[in-house]
């Protein structure tokens, strides 16, 4: 059974990659397709946790700690992708003409994020940006491909659904940030043990640089005789 279903995943994998209409539509059919929408969103948003683990390693979290962090990462990136399926059923909902079940809207969200399985490269430098961008962008190509074969949607009317339902969202996310602040920080401190957040420029702006003192360039210790003499 998990031999079949890591070949199946990994099939479910190429398929969305290459936009396979017919590989999203057999997942869609499948027994276990919410299994599997579910694995490939967590194994996503840990990817994309890595992918910013400068930020921990800068706290210098403890290996324990930090595994807790990046599984917390993948499943908070599976709730931004639950409410992102809810915005786009809600399009569905106030639309006159296309009829979007939130079911099917949830398998479409999560097979879509399977270019996110490459965010653990964005540690990469000067690569990582322009990195996530692009897989952000094939993302939401993904999504609009799986919302177009899996619900028989015209093109447009899947980027629609897609793209409205990423800015509502983002509005919902929005609303949500500043009630959940202090949450947010007490699961930093509670998984991290670190009181203080520390960006990580600040962490290595704060970085003794070859023996020097923080943040200050490194003396000259090669002699104390005063100033260099010039010869005549």
């Amino acid at each position: 059974m998990i031999r079949e279903l890591w070949s199946n995943f990994w099939t479910l994998v190429g398929g969305a990659l290459t936009l396979n209409g017919q590989v999203l539509l057999v997942a869609r059919d499948a027994p276990r397709a919410y299994l599997a929408a579910v694995l490939l969103a967590v194994a996503a948003g840990i990817s994309l946790a890595l992918g910013q683990s400068v930020v921990l390693f800068a706290n210098r979290v403890p290996p324990g700690r930090f595994a807790v962090l990046v599984l917390g990462g993948g499943l908070i990136f599976l709730a931004r992708l639950g409410l992102w399926s809810v915005a786009i059923w809600l399009v569905g909902v106030v639309s006159p003409r296309y009829a979007l079940p939130l079911g099917v809207t949830f398998l479409a969200v999560c097979f879509g994020q399977a270019p996110q399985l490459f965010a653990v490269f964005e540690t990469l430098p000067y690569f990582g940006a322009s990195l996530r961008r692009v897989l952000d962008a094939y993302a939401l190509i993904v999504v609009v491909a799986g919302l177009r074969w899996m619900l028989d949607l015209p093109v447009l009317a899947a980027f629609l659904a897609a793209g409205l339902g990423w800015l509502l969202q983002a509005f919902l996310g929005g609303l949500l940030e500043r009630p959940l602040a202090g949450v947010r920080g007490w699961m930093w401190r509670t998984a991290s043990g670190r009181e203080d957040f520390v960006r990580a420029p600040d962490a290595l702006a704060d970085r003794p640089r070859d023996g020097g003192a923080p943040g200050r360039a490194p003396t000259d210790r090669s002699g104390d005789s005063g100033p260099v003499q010039h010869g005549e």
